[in-house]
């Protein structure tokens, strides 16, 4: 009797070995530059679910570490509480207006806090599967909503590397993309850090002893 890896831990790509090499079954991480999306498990016929991890290119500002670790490109800010356990460290974090949010945060790079999705948001959806009559695929691709509709429970997303937006039901956006923001005067570093003197949402309040000048915070 032989037994083949049928599922991985997010973070993590099936690699399945030929049909007589099933003692080479392993999981791998996926690999610098890359974003686990979900579970990868073994569908027959859907074999490309074996490698969740999404190529973050198209993610600006957005540094993905391989599995399911991302940061903040160096001049980028990244809400902390959407990606770290512990904020506790990060000066990216702004005390005064998150705090109320860190019991809820998760450690997931893809939750979706905000409940309103607006046009403009990049998320991570599933879509018609026409080699399935159509049917609701069992991956997620990475999109642009172009219309959101409350009333009808319909969704107008751009998926990359398609030319026109495809409409499919609500309920098929599945996660929200993390989103980053640029930062003046080279204020935000990165790993969820903000230059001395500088803390909190963009890095652009100054700490005590710190005033805020054209080239940032500067020592008083």
């Amino acid at each position: 009797l032989r037994f083949r890896l049928s599922e991985c831990e997010e973070g993590f790509k099936l690699v399945r070995g030929d049909t007589n090499a099933y003692t080479r079954d392993t999981c791998e991480v996926c690999e610098f530059g890359k974003l686990a999306l979900g579970q990868a498990v073994y569908v027959p016929l859907h074999e490309s679910r074996l490698d969740q991890c999404f190529e973050c290119q198209g993610l600006t500002g957005v540094l993905c570490k391989g599995g399911m670790q991302i940061a903040p490109s160096p001049g980028f800010w990244i809400d902390p509480t959407q990606v770290l356990e512990d904020v506790s460290e990060s000066s990216m974090f702004d005390p005064n207006v998150d705090s109320r949010r860190v019991s809820t945060a998760h450690s997931d790079p893809r939750n979706r806090n905000r409940t309103t999705i607006v046009p403009g948001d990049h998320v991570f959806a599933y879509y018609p599967d026409l080699e399935d009559n159509g049917n609701k695929s069992v991956e997620t691709k990475f999109g642009m909503i172009v219309e959101w509709n409350d009333w009808d429970g319909s969704a107008l997303i751009r998926f990359n590397g398609e030319g026109e937006a495809i409409q499919v039901p609500a309920e098929w956006v599945e996660q929200r993309s993390i989103k980053a923001y640029q930062c003046a005067n080279d204020a935000c570093l990165s790993d969820f850090t903000c230059r001395e003197g500088h803390y909190g949402r963009i890095c652009g309040l100054c700490n005590d002893s710190y005033v805020m000048s054209s080239d940032g915070c500067t020592l008083c």
